[in-house]
């Protein structure tokens, strides 16, 4: 990476950045897009220059971060920007970016229109009898012709609108005054975009046409970004993001209160947010992010409500969370043991370890302080107590492990593996490196079972692909996980420049290298395949790596050698798989939960909303019950989920204190779901035993 930097400074001297030392905003416009271009140029993995290739998918994507439901700009407009679809490489060069402002005026003056239009129609009561359907994918539907067609999409989309609101037992005496106040923010909203909101979302229409991964951050967005990663901050626990005017759930940090209320899940929308625990809800659709996130961020010890519609439809519902200070003790690595009785009458002790990630104290560690947490030593910890307790199999559930500290990742692989490769990186000069399993011998030698999900992305795909490729335990979950195979690193854009005499100018996040497993296959899309796979709700509500936009293609590269532990055979596989589909088919809550799976995968195919009253509500109806196999859920200790004690300070203030965490406890009664993965596990272990006799 210094090359680079080396490079990307020399680019700039020659283009005559140095000469910019002032604090004028277009200046550092100029610095900033010129560097970054120089910077996805020579960092990013697929060396890609930024042609007009490039440059038609950003113009694209531009657009689509704009109005990606299609309602605001008419085709006339589309047709005007679209000469200058070629261009957008040669105005990042240059800086000059009079296009991404033109664009983004046009598009205020067409919200503003819409804001009428909506105005319009609400003076008259809507018909919601008429059989017609709204499109809620805008790639489906053409840009509106002209303003007649502009109507009749807005029409569509305010009854729809309308419906979820009285769906979600909003009453219908205020129905019509909320939407109107929800167009008026939004429009309020754009008025309030600054240059720099202009200039991160053009860059970044850019550097997401290389690859879902690379961004340029704003020195505000940054500040979300590493609080986000360091989990050192008082809120929910809970990354939002935005999307077509919604502020949405994008991820559940565990610790935080958000991932305590069990209910909450990636894709969520917060509708409103309420202050304490009675008061009025503020509606904060249509509100920018950063003041959004700032309504739901807060002292620890404080409530906070959020009015939330489930991505799993469902009528809205309110959250009560007390807002907290993530401690590591809170998030992280739990071990859970379970009787599981068999139908022979055998018990089979299952231990479960729940690993939401892959982290590390890292000051702690580099003090060599005792008793600092990290994956690999909590989890060594784990290994040893469920041997004492004479476990027979273990469960590593990764389902919700989005990647994380990838020293930790190898040194957990290392905990079940002899030795030998872990996973293989590549770079965009094709030098490729094997990282090792960093310790001589394994911890845990029995029997294996690793539980992957959707959701189970980057250093959980490397250790669960690891331990596929060596056959050293068995996969169980969704068809795959997420298939996110590359590493990105982060780049302060002053530093690459040397220009700190012009302030903070943000951050290039930028994808460097690619994962690949020991037998040769990438991680990327494809993600890791269970042996076994489970009906989940998360298999419906993750999305993966395929389906986001210019996501890298999955490749393959030579094997590196690797034993074979010869712990998963097909024959095993087969049997395993059998005898699980068999329980399913006769269990009555996994058959609810395939019909409103069903359900909710032929609404996803069409994407097509009925705006019918009575249909759009029996549609509702098919996929609102909660998720029936994970009912009764309490996989670890009895008081697991409970608030935390509370104390009072000398100034009568509330403050929550750390609720206090063992490290193996023993499973009381594990939902539906759990239960058919304890079987499997349990049926594993009989049938090892079978075959070694």
């Amino acid at each position: 990476m210094k090359d680079s930097l080396k490079l990307v400074l020399g680019l700039l001297l020659l283009g005559g950045w140095a000469a910019a030392q002032t604090e004028e905003p277009a200046q550092k416009d100029r610095v900033i897009t010129g560097a970054v271009t120089a910077l996805l140029e020579e960092a990013h993995v697929t060396r890609h220059p930024l042609d007009d290739e490039i440059s038609e998918w950003a113009f694209e994507a531009y657009l689509k971060s704009l109005d990606p439901a299609r309602l605001h700009f008419l085709d006339s407009d589309i047709r005007g920007f679209a000469k200058y679809r070629d261009d957008i490489d040669d105005m990042m060069r240059s800086g000059e970016l009079a296009f991404a402002h033109r664009v983004f005026e046009r598009f205020r003056a067409r919200v503003r229109e819409t804001r009428d239009i909506i105005n319009e129609f609400l003076e008259k009561p809507l018909d919601l009898e008429n059989k017609e359907y709204y499109a809620m994918d805008g790639e489906s539907v053409p840009w509106p012709k002209d303003t007649a067609a502009k109507r009749e999409r807005l029409r569509q989309r305010l009854e729809y609108e309308w419906l979820s609101l009285e769906e979600s037992g909003v009453d219908g005496a205020k129905i019509a005054d909320r939407l109107r106040k929800r167009y008026d923010r939004f429009v309020e909203r754009l008025g309030q975009e600054t240059d720099d909101d202009i200039l991160s979302r053009f860059t970044n229409a850019v550097t997401t046409s290389y690859d879902p991964h690379s961004t340029y951050m704003s020195p505000k967005a940054f500040e979300d970004f590493s609080m986000s990663l360091t989990l050192e901050y008082q809120g929910i626990g809970a990354l939002l993001g935005e999307e077509d005017g919604f502020i949405l759930i994008r991820q559940i940090f565990p610790g935080g209160s958000a991932a305590e209320d069990k209910d909450l899940a990636p894709k969520d929308k917060i509708l409103a947010v309420g202050q304490g625990k009675e008061g009025p809800m503020v509606d904060i659709v249509g509100m920018r992010i950063s003041d959004a996130v700032q309504l739901i961020r807060g002292k620890a010890g404080t409530w906070v409500r959020l009015d939330v519609k489930p991505a799993g439809g469902g009528p809205r519902k309110i959250h009560l969370l007390r807002r907290k200070r993530i401690e590591m003790e809170q998030s992280a690595a739990k071990g859970v043991v379970f009787d599981v009785v068999s139908d022979n009458g055998k018990t089979t002790k299952v231990g479960r370890i729940d690993l939401p990630s892959f982290y590390r104290e890292q000051k702690r560690a580099s003090r060599d302080e005792k008793d600092y947490h990290s994956s690999t030593v909590d989890l060594r910890r784990i290994l040893e107590e469920f041997k004492t307790r004479g476990v027979d199999v273990v469960v590593l559930d990764l389902r919700s492990n989005g990647g994380g500290y990838l020293p930790e990742a190898l040194g957990v692989a290392g905990l079940f593996l002899d030795e030998g490769p872990v996973v293989q990186v590549k770079n965009g000069r094709g030098r490729i490196r094997e990282l090792d399993d960093p310790s001589e011998g394994a911890v845990w030698t029995g029997p294996l079972v690793v539980l992957t999900s959707r959701l189970s992305a980057s250093a959980s795909e490397i250790v669960a692909g690891a331990i596929r490729d060596y056959d050293r335990g068995l996969v169980v979950g969704d068809p795959s996980t997420h298939g996110k195979g590359t590493v990105q690193t982060t780049i302060d854009v002053a530093d690459a420049v040397r220009m700190k005499s012009l302030g903070n100018l943000g951050v290039l996040k930028v994808t460097i290298q690619q994962f690949f497993l020991p037998n040769g296959d990438s991680t990327q899309v494809r993600g890791v395949p269970s042996d076994v796979v489970v009906p989940s709700w998360n298999d419906v509500l993750g999305e993966g790596e395929a389906e986001l936009p210019h996501a890298l293609p999955f490749a393959r590269i030579r094997p590196a050698p690797h034993e074979d532990a010869g712990q998963v055979r097909a024959d095993i596989v087969a049997a395993l798989r059998e005898a699980s589909a068999q329980r399913v088919a006769n269990s009555p809550d996994f058959k609810k939960l395939v019909e409103r799976m069903k359900a909710f995968r032929a609404f996803q195919e069409k994407k097509l909303v009925p705006l019918k009253k009575e249909e759009y509500f029996a549609l509702q109806a098919s996929f609102n019950a909660k998720d029936p196999t994970a009912k009764k859920a309490e996989d670890a200790s009895k008081n697991d989920g409970e608030a935390h004690p509370e104390k009072k300070t000398k100034d009568r203030r509330t403050e929550v204190l750390p609720k206090k965490v063992e490290l193996v406890t023993v499973g009381k009664k594990p939902s539906p779901w759990m239960q058919e993965i304890l079987a499997i596990a349990s049926d594993y272990v009989r049938m090892l035993a079978k075959r070694r006799i």
